[in-house]
């Protein structure tokens, strides 16, 4: 009889404990969806990609390629589908994609990559030629 009470008791304890849990997994998501950011954040729309499909999977190629993704651990099927997820756009056939871009052959064949580090350079240098205001 003894055992039984001493199990039941440790029941009862792991039940009391999963309540304090969820009660505290309730509480926060309640403070959190009370946060004026998150409120903002919800009712905003989700960024949506308006560029070529060819450009996207050229940015994510290079991403992956760079490894600055999970350490570059991450497959390129996931990186494609989180990716193509995340900004609206369909991303199942960018293998095909890429051999279209490997195939280009007149001038350089990233041209997105390049337009990329071309209109950067150029904020950069715009931002040189302006006075500091302190």
């Amino acid at each position: 009889m003894k055992m039984a009470t001493f199990f039941l008791n440790k029941a009862i304890i792991l039940v009391d404990r999963q309540i304090e849990r969820t009660e505290q997994l309730i509480l926060s998501k309640q403070s959190v969806q009370k946060c004026p950011f998150y409120a903002k954040a919800k009712s905003e729309k989700t960024p949506k990609w308006t560029g070529g499909i060819a450009d996207c999977v050229e940015l994510v190629y290079a991403l992956h390629t760079v490894g600055c993704i999970d350490n570059g651990t991450v497959s390129l099927k996931d990186l494609f589908q989180t990716m193509g997820t995340f900004l609206g756009i369909d991303l199942k056939d960018f293998s095909r994609t890429f051999t279209d871009i490997k195939n280009r052959t007149k001038g350089d064949r990233t041209l997105f990559l390049n337009k990329l580090k071309h209109a950067l350079t150029t904020k950069m240098e715009k931002a040189d030629e302006k006075p500091s205001i302190r």
